[in-house]
């Protein structure tokens, strides 16, 4: 290993004690950074979410026992769309919906008595109009969002993604930042990101907030696993390049399975690839990933989560952990100039 890798690595076991060693369950889940990590009550964690986009709607025992199911797979957090679910959180006006709000607090509260993280990921875009609505505005739309924050903000082991691929939306940076500062208002403590797919590294970079969040590119064949690496270390070149220099860079959005209503040809349904991203992900530094599945776009039933999967994404959260635990290198930085949140 050369001086310079020396500088800029931690080798260190997933799952290891001590300083990075994996924190036990509890009601006060705290959710932070440090300079290109993730914490977990002070504690540098290796994130592995998996997609839950219509958790709202799942029966509150259902909820229950995916969560369960997930722990013991050692799936350490959730991804919410909690504006794509019946009901949707929230309303053109810029209101937010009773029953949604209450179903979100509770999704927080089962994954916090659990140790888990819940990513809410927003998306305008999805939200219908009101009777005589002539658009749900952006001011509209950060007041519902800064609403959410301020209901949540007794919560730690939430992230927030104030825009689901915000730059294929109609958005600026502009109106993110407004957001961010509205939300900042109301949680201060709270982690933000904004997430972008298929751009430049360049733009992704110089649009992280406290966050760097990324979908990247798809394809049948595994390059997207392969590449994996590659991607993490060009999105930190990008951002050494930017005044913050160094933010966690989470793998938010990976490819996923096929399922028979799918029609694109990019997906990949070898188990092995999955493996191969996460593993490369955390070997190069990445701060989370996420295990992107098509099972969560409807989640209104009460069969489990582990049934609703295929037989080969089940295969993948089967063994996931372990594969991650036997990748001894996480490749995080230990110069923390971009200090911690």
């Amino acid at each position: 290993m050369t001086p310079n890798m020396r500088r800029c690595r931690l080798i260190i076991a997933f799952g290891c004690m001590g300083i990075f060693g994996q924190p036990g369950s509890s009601t006060a889940q705290i959710l932070a950074s440090s300079g290109d990590h993730f914490t977990v009550n002070g504690v540098g964690q290796f994130i592995l979410f998996v997609s839950y986009f219509h958790g709202l709607e799942r029966p509150a025992e259902t909820l229950s026992a995916d969560f369960s199911w997930l722990e013991s797979k050692g799936v350490m957090g959730v991804r919410v769309w909690p504006n794509a679910t019946n009901p949707r959180l929230m309303r053109s006006n810029g209101q937010l919906d009773v029953m949604a709000l209450r179903r979100l607090t509770s999704i927080v509260a089962q994954a916090a008595r659990r140790g888990m993280i819940v990513d809410m990921t927003f998306t305008r875009e999805s939200v219908p109009l009101l009777p005589n609505d002539h658009a749900f505005t952006i001011a509209e739309y950060r007041q519902a969002i800064t609403s959410t924050a301020n209901a949540l903000r007794d919560r730690r082991n939430i992230l927030f993604d104030l825009q689901n691929e915000w730059n294929n939306q109609a958005m600026t940076i502009a109106d993110l930042n407004a957001i961010r500062s509205a939300v900042r208002s109301r949680h201060p403590a709270l982690l933000v990101t904004a997430s972008t797919s298929g751009n430049s590294y360049p733009e992704a970079a110089v649009n992280a907030f406290d966050v760097l969040a990324y979908h990247g590119s798809r394809d049948d064949a595994g390059r997207w696993a392969d590449e994996t690496g590659e991607i993490v270390a060009g999105l930190r070149a990008e951002l050494a390049r930017t005044p913050r220099r160094v933010a966690p860079i989470y793998l938010q959005e990976p490819n996923r399975f096929r399922y028979p209503a799918d029609s694109l040809n990019y997906y990949d349904n070898t188990t092995a690839h999955y493996w191969t991203s996460a593993q490369k992900a955390k070997m190069a530094g990445a701060a989370g990933w996420t295990f992107h599945t098509a099972a969560s776009f409807n989640l209104s039933s009460s069969t489990p989560l582990s049934e609703l999967l295929l037989p080969g994404e089940r295969d993948v959260l089967e063994s996931l952990a372990a594969k991650l635990s036997q990748q001894s290198i996480w490749g995080i930085q230990t110069d923390d100039r971009a200090g911690s949140r």
